[in-house]
């Protein structure tokens, strides 16, 4: 767990950030979890919708 004491103060709730979410091993399904203002930009730029809708 992080602390508040712990937190960079340079950092901006302006970044964008990606993290794997789903734990190491064998799996059928891989989560990525993307935040902040640039985030809906890489995910049309990286990813194509399983079916043809558009990313909300």
């Amino acid at each position: 767990m992080v602390s508040a004491k712990h937190i960079d103060p340079s950092s901006s709730t302006e970044d964008t950030i990606a993290a794997i979410a789903t734990p190491p091993g064998p799996g059928g399904i891989g989560i990525i979890r993307i935040s902040g203002p640039l985030a809906l930009h890489i995910l049309t730029r990286l990813f194509k919708p399983y079916h043809k809708k558009d990313f909300q």
